[in-house]
Formats: C-alpha cells, structure tokens, sequence
C-alpha cells in the first residue's frame, strides 16, 4: 500500500490530508513539513498509538452482543486519549490566535496564553501587532518544495541583544509530557523551526528560534530558546531529511 500524506498547492491551500504522492505528482502538490519529519519518529508514533489502542479496549472491551468485530476495532482505532491529545492542541492553538486578534477564546486557557506572551515580551520579540498573515501563517515554497504553517514570526526589537540577529520565529505546542529539551523526540521541535526558515527564505544566521510550550491539562507553560549548536545541527539534519523524502517519494522543485 502506498504512503499517502498531506499536500497544499502554491496557494498555500490544502490539497488533501490522504494523498499519495502518484496523484500528489499529478495535482502539482507540495509536501507539508509535518509529512518529511515524519520520517524521523514514523515507527516511535506508531508504536505509541498501538499502547493506546491497548489502553483503550481495557475500557472498552468487546462483547459481540452490542458490536461487530470490525466496528469495535475501529472504535478503539480512534482511542480517546489519542484523539483529545490533538484535539487540544488545536483549541489551544485556535485559543492563542483568537486572543491576540481580540477575538473570542476558550477562557481556561486565558492565563496560559498571557505566560507565553510574557516570555515573548521578556525576549523582546515582537508580538503585538499579530494578523492572519503573521500568526498561523500558511506557505508554499515551490522552490525549497515544501509548504507549513508557521505559528508565529516577527521582528526583534533589539537585536543588539542576540548577536545582531533582527527576526524570530515560534512555534506552539502542547503536551503532557515534563519538557525535556535533550530528549530526542523533542528534536522534532527544532527541526520543525529551521524547516519553517528555509520556507520563508530567511537566513539562519539571522534568526532566532523559540518554543513555546502549554502543558495539557493545566495553565502551566514553559519555553526554550535554542541555542546556535542545535540550530545548526538541526539545518543538516533536515536537509539530510528532505532530500530523502524528494528521493524516495518525488522532487516537486523546479528542475534547473
């Protein structure tokens, strides 16, 4: 069977989130930065979602009175706790832009929201003017060949303080997790901000890279700013990736 991903097309418009990269080729797609990382922990996710799967039937076990095999199995395909995992992180990110476009948001994440926007203050990176543009920002770049969506990206107002470097970009997530920045599932994370430099073509030198992190389940938070030898590490390591992921799927960039 093949692998299917998700793809958006040069507007930065979804395609498909179940698409083989055949078709993909067809439709002029574009993988997203999510679809070539997954090269990276695809067996550890997987395993992790089989645990859940076990969790789940010890609550709901199978009794073939009020159920088919086949339904049961899917039930539990979609554990509970697998599914509200994503589903939160989504609230919350929806939370956050909502807040900063003077919206409405979900209140019990209120406090969250203004810890995080206090660590962006005390780093003084820019934040207070957000719009749809620069918040959840969605893109296409034929010419790196892939396309994301970038939490958050913005101005430093002193660049006198970080070698000289004038831009940030953030990145939201959510997890239950103690945050542990040498854990190497937690690469992933760094990874996914070089990959959104080289989708907006700005140069690694002169960007700063910041994670913002919401614990599930409480108002919690915490951040990490990474350091120079990471980031780097983290650039070679994704270039290393995509050019797999062109050799092995399809190479949507331009042809010289």
């Amino acid at each position: 069977m093949s692998n299917t991903y998700r793809f958006y097309n040069t507007q930065g418009e979804i395609i498909s989130d179940n698409m083989t990269c055949a078709a993909a080729k067809k439709a002029e797609g574009y993988p997203s930065v999510t679809s070539i990382l997954g090269m990276l922990h695809g067996e550890a996710l997987e395993a992790w979602k089989r645990r859940k799967v076990v969790e789940e039937t010890l609550f709901q076990p199978y009794d073939s009175e009020f159920m088919e095999f086949g339904d049961w199995m899917e039930k539990v395909s979609n554990a509970h706790e697998y599914k509200t995992s994503s589903e939160e992180g989504t609230i919350f990110h929806d939370s956050f832009e909502n807040y900063n476009l003077g919206e409405t948001c979900e209140q019990r994440h209120k406090q969250s929201i203004l810890d995080l926007l206090g660590y962006l203050e005390k780093l003084e990176f820019q934040h207070d003017n957000f719009t749809k543009i620069n918040l959840e920002r969605c893109e296409t770049n034929p010419l790196v060949g892939f396309a994301g969506t970038v939490d958050l990206s913005g101005k430093i107002l002193n660049p006198s303080n970080y070698n000289g470097r004038t831009r940030y970009i953030g990145d939201i997530k959510t997890q239950r997790d103690k945050w542990n920045k040498h854990h190497k599932f937690w690469d992933k994370y760094i990874l996914q901000l070089v990959a959104y430099a080289q989708l907006l073509e700005w140069p690694i030198d002169d960007t700063e890279f910041v994670t913002l992190i919401k614990y599930r389940n409480t108002e919690r938070t915490a951040h990490c700013l990474w350091g120079r030898k990471k980031i780097n590490s983290a650039v070679r390591q994704f270039d290393l990736m995509k050019e797999l992921w062109f050799e092995q799927n399809f190479d949507p960039r331009p042809k010289t």
